[in-house]
């Protein structure tokens, strides 16, 4: 398995995925403001710089970013899931994925998932069993 440090933009689809969806875990970051948005968007990419030096066995450091300041365009629901799950994979290495970030991401994923696949017609006219 191998991993890479995620783009800006990345990044700023996933603290976007939290802001619209993300749940209490997440309260601690006052998406609400400018500094609590920068505040998420860098501890997922000093979580993401983490894993790839536990893989690779580096000493990087992550660039802080201002979440402000990035372009990253909007997405669909499905286009955000993917973003999710490639960052989750990206972050899969060392003690990562039993961190409390790493869960909280992987529940909101598993809650996208969910909710796009609960509004598709084939599942409303499959059988309640």
């Amino acid at each position: 398995m191998s991993a890479y440090v995620c783009g800006k933009e990345t990044i700023k689809r996933v603290a976007d995925a939290v802001r619209a969806g993300g749940g209490s875990f997440f309260e601690r970051f006052d998406l609400l403001t400018p500094k609590g948005r920068d505040e998420l968007a860098n501890a997922l990419l000093e979580m993401n710089v983490d894993a790839v030096n536990q893989r690779y066995g580096e000493k990087g450091k992550a660039e802080m970013l201002d979440f402000e300041k990035v372009e990253a365009g909007r997405q669909t629901r499905v286009e955000t899931l993917k973003t999710l799950s490639c960052y989750l994979y990206q972050c899969r290495e060392g003690d990562v994925p039993e961190r409390p970030l790493f869960r909280e991401l992987e529940r909101l994923r598993g809650n996208l998932a969910a909710e796009i696949v609960m509004n598709t017609h084939e599942y409303f006219v499959a059988a309640w069993e």
